[in-house]
């Protein structure tokens, strides 16, 4: 599959060549899901360098939701969250009609991804309200899909595991409808966790080895790594083995994030199993790799295990850079590579006095005084 996408992406002449992005688009959020991160990457560079011209706000989006697919996949936290607010921000200022809608929905669904990993279901809430408000009757359209994904994982955050699996299982309609089913996004994935929260642990598993199955159908390590962490909530007579099995097919995978998760999974068994020492090393290493991810859920259950040990583990709130929220950090990013606020404010689609506003919060968390030490602390 990966191979398909590589010729038909053509380095880069299926961008120069096509006047519609949506292709393009999908195929590089499928290469992604194939674990071919590197490469969507390229192409997104390619694709940026060789754009005629200003893009427009949905050429903007589009270039949002690949990077931002692609960042999801290496377990970024931060930089999905930061491309899913720019696109809706690009967005927010155009006509509502269906592809402003579907491209906003795939926005939507990557910052709010992004914001419940970072522990913050308040803004991820808002984000849906925020669509249903603008969209109140949207269109049968498959982008659609997308947003579904980001309404069950709103509701697992939201402990409601009922209403959780109800729309899981429409997802699984959604799927059968559109006659495919992509791992990396399965609706099993939340019904295994809702149904181990509502008890049902013998369909839980029954649905997780389901799903471990297609995962290695796909091929993708990251999905086979998340399908191995999962089955292993649902087996707890083989929940080290499967444990194992995860973290060594996850090493060279690009999902960082997945990675973070079953190393504090593994973690947690050996600390209830009494391990402490085996406990405290790969604990620390989910928590160090959790940090680099952005993900403020995760660091927070490896504190209370590691204090659970008796360990004081070192300060994990954000300082520095990782301080700046995902508008300031592009607006940052843009300042330290030398461009201007007329030039920051055209690019974001915001007015030159947001951008100021910006830069000022920038230099009170960063401590520094203008762009010259901007540019310093971003080299």
């Amino acid at each position: 599959m990966a191979d398909l996408i590589d010729r038909a992406l053509a380095g880069g002449r299926f961008f120069a060549e096509s006047v519609d992005l949506v292709p393009w688009c999908l195929a590089l959020i499928a290469l992604a899901h194939s674990d071919r991160v590197d490469a969507a990457r390229a192409e997104i560079d390619r694709a940026r360098v060789g754009r005629r011209g200003p893009a427009s706000p949905a050429e903007y989006a589009f270039f949002c939701i690949s990077s931002g697919s692609a960042s999801w996949r290496a377990g970024d936290v931060r930089l999905t969250e930061r491309e899913g607010l720019a696109g809706l921000e690009a967005l927010s200022g155009e006509d509502s009609d269906v592809v402003t809608m579907s491209l906003s929905a795939s926005c939507t669904h990557m910052a709010v991804l992004a914001s419940l990993e970072r522990g913050d279901l308040a803004t991820a809430s808002g984000l849906l309200h925020r669509f249903d408000d603008r969209w109140p009757e949207p269109p049968a359209v498959l982008s659609l899909v997308r947003m579904q994904r980001a309404r069950v994982a709103e509701a697992l955050a939201r402990d409601e595991p009922t209403e959780t699996l109800r729309l899981a299982r429409s997802l699984a309609d959604a799927d059968l409808r559109s006659g495919a089913e992509n791992p990396a996004t399965s609706w099993r994935a939340f019904a295994v966790l809702a149904l181990l929260r509502l008890g049902e642990h013998e369909q839980a598993a029954e649905l997780a080895q389901t799903h471990l199955a297609r995962a290695r159908e796909w091929g993708a390590p990251s999905d086979v790594g998340g399908a191995l962490r999962l089955r292993a909530r649902t087996d707890p007579d083989r929940r080290a083995a499967l444990l194992d099995e995860a973290v060594a097919v996850l090493e060279f995978a690009p999902d960082r994030l997945q990675r973070a998760w079953t190393l504090a999974d593994l973690g947690e068994f050996y600390r209830v199993t009494r391990r402490r020492s085996e406990a405290r090393e790969v604990l620390r290493r989910a928590a160090e790799l959790g940090h680099a991810c952005g993900s403020g859920v995760l660091q927070a259950r490896v504190v209370d295990a590691l204090a659970a040990l008796g360990d004081r583990p070192r300060s994990m709130m954000f300082t520095g850079l990782e301080s700046l929220t995902a508008s300031e950090r592009r607006v940052a990013d843009l300042a330290g590579a030398g461009r201007s606020n007329r030039d920051i404010a055209q690019d974001l689609f915001v007015s030159p006095k947001t951008v100021e506003n910006h830069l000022g919060r920038v230099y009170v968390k960063l401590g520094i005084c203008g762009r010259r030490e901007l540019a310093h602390v971003l080299a």
